[in-house]
């Protein structure tokens, strides 16, 4: 009778023990935790790059692994220094946001991509307003002129209003192909006022091709405006 007790009592102390060990097993995971998930970064003018950061933590009791940070345009980029943190590790992602040819309210994301299993998958937010000292009439912050046959040139004449607070003077602007030459009105623009440019393109391959034109000018928020052309190369017809 002793040694059926000592079998009982044995192996119910097993059975404890793997219970113990399996809910320990279970509650050993990695808990990603971010210092904020929406941030306001102001007013910027447009064109010009804002580098800010956010804090990764590991809140959990296994090792946080991140397998990507991937930001929603070709606009940001973003890096974090470690791979994977330990319990209670940190780590800063730094983030570069290049706000050239945008303007008004801008609201981009970044998505975390971890082995955080209860969410794999996290999104964080930044917004901001970007200001301009000049707006392209008819077209909004870029300019895109639609299909074009590879080979043919293209004539624009772009308006841009000044919509800043000051008169601004325009000093030139520069192309960076062969292909686009262009033209602008050396003159001071009044506030409200409005100047010209003048654009020559020929697309040389099929897809779409674009160009950043970089337009001088004396203003402290703007001196480089830039101004970004799009047009679809397509072959001709037989």
């Amino acid at each position: 009778m002793k040694r059926i007790l000592c079998v009982i009592v044995s192996t119910c102390l097993m059975l404890s023990l793997s219970g113990v060990h399996a809910q320990s097993s279970a509650r050993k995971a990695p808990k990603l935790i971010v210092d904020t998930m929406t941030t306001e970064l102001g007013e910027i003018y447009s064109g010009q790059v804002k580098h800010f950061s956010f804090t990764i933590k590991n809140g959990g009791n296994d090792t946080l692994k991140i397998f990507s940070l991937k930001p929603s345009c070709g606009c940001t980029t973003v890096k974090a220094a470690k791979p994977f943190l330990l319990p209670g590790q940190t780590d800063n992602a730094a983030i570069d946001f290049n706000t050239g040819g945008m303007r008004g309210r801008v609201v981009k994301n970044i998505t975390i991509e971890s082995n955080d299993s209860r969410v794999p998958h996290r999104t964080i937010s930044f917004i901001s307003t970007v200001l301009s000292d000049f707006e392209i009439l008819r077209y909004g912050p870029s300019v895109f002129l639609g299909n074009h046959t590879i080979g043919e040139p293209i004539k624009e004449t772009l308006t841009l209003k000044n919509v800043a607070k000051y008169p601004i003077k325009v000093s030139g602007i520069t192309s960076p192909t062969a292909n686009l030459s262009v033209t602008a009105e050396k003159k001071t623009v009044g506030q409200s006022d409005s100047t010209h440019i003048r654009v020559n393109v020929t697309p040389d391959r099929e897809g779409m091709i674009t160009y950043e034109l970089d337009m001088k000018t004396n203003s402290k928020n703007m001196p480089s405006f830039p101004i970004k052309v799009m047009v679809i190369g397509v072959k001709q017809k037989s």
